[in-house]
């Protein structure tokens, strides 16, 4: 059913869009969209009643426009996301809508924050956000920069959003360590979507009792990032192959990083795995060492997994003998009844 607009609102929306820049430059790649100011009505294949998409994207106008939209939204469920676009506005303009969402955080169905450009306060958006009620909530998604120093409570935050999210299914984090009363909050056994970005594991241990608690986790998407620094593993060995850990339910792997994704692959048993992406920089000096080689890792996994996969798409950026490493992999027997093949090697991509 589509519910009709109210003329103040199409007037807010109007009065942004003619202050917007019309420049390509400054406009958001389309992944971004979901942050701008576009308004959806969909209908929601799990409650049975529509959910609505609304505008958050912290710029100039943004406030009125959003406050009208959660006023006629009735009674919907919410899916809101909070993400950088190239005029947003200041981050007390952000933690004002993030207040004012707060405000229908009972039909919240979706919540997202991911911040790079603006600084928010965590301190005033822990007084926003505490206490609050999630109880239709299946996604979370929270990272954003904070303007205090030091620590900054990050975790507290966390934990408290999930404790109030009895349904929650989806999770995705940035840049966190995940100590062991962080990760005891999170309810693992009931997500079906774990997304982590530039992490940093600090417990072998911890990291792989906690993949071991999942049970019905459908996809698991990985991303240990290209940059210099310190390896994201503060331990050096995989689990002995008696502790392995299963996941049975697993369908979709998606990782992103160089030879720190041997650990991981090492460590993983998916024999129901049908979706494999890998995104990697490879470089020579790690090759025939099965914790330092991506490729020696990715054979291993697949043999001891013995899964059959749909799809496959692999991107090497610095690999010069792409296509020679990749080979042994196109011939494993996981690959036989390939239907997406995806290949990128040293800038190069090709899709079979």
């Amino acid at each position: 059913m589509t519910l009709p607009i109210p003329s103040e609102l199409l007037l807010a929306i109007f009065n942004f869009a003619v202050h917007t820049s019309c420049d390509p430059a400054d406009q958001p790649d389309p992944q971004s969209l979901d942050s701008d100011m576009l308004m959806t009505m969909e209908q929601d294949p799990i409650a049975s009643a529509p959910a609505t998409s609304g505008p958050t994207d912290g710029r100039a106008g943004a406030p009125k426009v959003l406050r009208l939209w959660l006023q006629n939204s009735r009674s919907q469920p919410l899916d809101i996301v909070f993400r950088d676009t190239p005029n947003g506005s200041s981050g007390d303009t952000i933690v004002e809508m993030i207040k004012m969402a707060a405000e229908h955080s009972m039909r919240w169905k979706t919540f997202k924050v991911r911040l790079r450009r603006q600084k928010l306060s965590i301190n005033e958006v822990m007084k926003v956000l505490h206490g609050i009620v999630t109880p239709l909530l299946q996604t979370l998604a929270f990272s954003f920069n904070t303007i205090e120093l030091g620590d900054t409570q990050f975790d507290d935050l966390w934990m408290s959003l999930i404790a109030n999210a009895p349904k929650l299914q989806e999770l995705q984090m940035w840049s966190a360590n995940y100590s062991k009363h962080f990760l005891a909050a999170i309810p693992f056994g009931r997500l079906t979507c774990i997304t982590l970005i530039m992490v940093r594991f600090q417990d072998g241990d911890l990291v792989w009792n906690a993949l071991r608690s999942c049970k019905v986790l459908r996809t698991l998407a990985i991303s240990f990032g290209f940059g210099p620094g310190d390896s994201p593993w503060a331990f050096t060995q995989p689990p002995s192959s008696s502790a392995v850990v299963s996941i049975p339910s697993l369908r979709q792997l998606r990782l992103i990083g160089g030879s720190d994704l041997c650990l991981l692959l090492l460590g993983l048993h998916l024999p129901s795995l049908s979706s494999l992406t890998v995104h990697t920089n490879h470089t020579e000096r790690y090759m025939r060492r099965l914790t330092t080689d991506v490729y020696m890792a990715l054979e291993d996994f697949l043999t001891r997994s013995r899964c059959q996969l749909n799809s496959f798409k692999i991107r090497d950026e610095r690999e010069s003998g792409f296509e020679m490493r990749v080979s042994p992999i196109l011939r494993h027997s996981a690959l036989r009844d390939l239907v997406e093949l995806r290949l990128g090697g040293n800038g190069s991509v090709e899709e079979l």
